[in-house]
């Protein structure tokens, strides 16, 4: 909304020592096919070898308004990406450490944005709230740490983007008219899914979430 573009990342977590195995990754080439240049803020809510070249790669090809991050000590490609966010004039900072005015943003375009955190940190997620219209992306996380996500199952859910193997016993919790499943694991939701509800799976093709004043709208794109 309003022009503004947000990107998020995130990374199953990687073991210590660990700084190869992250290729290019698909955003860089998502990003040009919209012919975007200029990133508003990057969210990386978690940060590691397996994802730290492809945001290098971002920032090496568009230009970055703010990057936000969490995860462990940087290493290997990890501070080659912070170097070069430094030498841009917009250094990486902290997702979850409270040092305003460096806090992530709060709001962009006509969204606003949370980081809902629990079980000691290792649960993190990025909650949207648009138009009065409630979007929850969840990164890639332990079933154990997912089925432990703090949400008041009153509160409507208009889209739930989440791996594959989410469990299915939080998808019939969370009730979302939408689902977005992203990954290349196949879906075990489809018998807790709440009756209306539609599902996109990524693997298929590029997901586009529209917020309107009629609601929440997917449109996947075809070959």
């Amino acid at each position: 909304p309003g022009g503004q573009r947000l990107v998020m990342t995130a990374a199953w977590d990687d073991w210590p020592g660990r700084e190869g195995g992250g290729g290019p990754g698909a955003l860089p080439d998502y990003l040009h096919w919209r012919q975007w240049r200029l990133l508003d803020a990057v969210l990386a809510l978690n940060l590691n070898a397996r994802n730290a070249q492809e945001m290098l790669t971002l920032a090496q090809q568009f230009e970055i308004g703010g990057f936000w991050w969490s995860g462990g000590r940087p290493a290997g490609k990890v501070i080659d990406l912070m170097n070069l966010l430094g030498d841009a004039g917009h250094p990486g900072l902290s997702l979850t450490r409270i040092r305003p005015p460096l806090n992530p943003p709060t709001s962009l375009g006509g969204m606003s944005l949370a980081y809902p955190t629990w079980d000691r940190g290792w649960g993190k997620a990025l909650h949207i709230t648009c138009r009065g219209r409630q979007a929850l992306i969840l990164p890639p996380l332990k079933d154990s740490v997912l089925e432990n996500l703090p949400w008041q199952e009153e509160d409507p859910l208009a889209v739930l983007v989440a791996p594959g193997e989410v469990p299915p016993a939080l998808v019939a919790r969370l009730k979302p008219k939408t689902l977005v499943l992203y990954g290349q694991r196949e879906p075990q939701t489809d018998k807790a899914k709440p009756a209306g509800s539609s599902t996109y799976l990524t693997r298929q093709g590029a997901v586009t979430l529209t917020f309107t004043e009629a609601g929440a709208t997917c449109h996947q794109w075809r070959p």
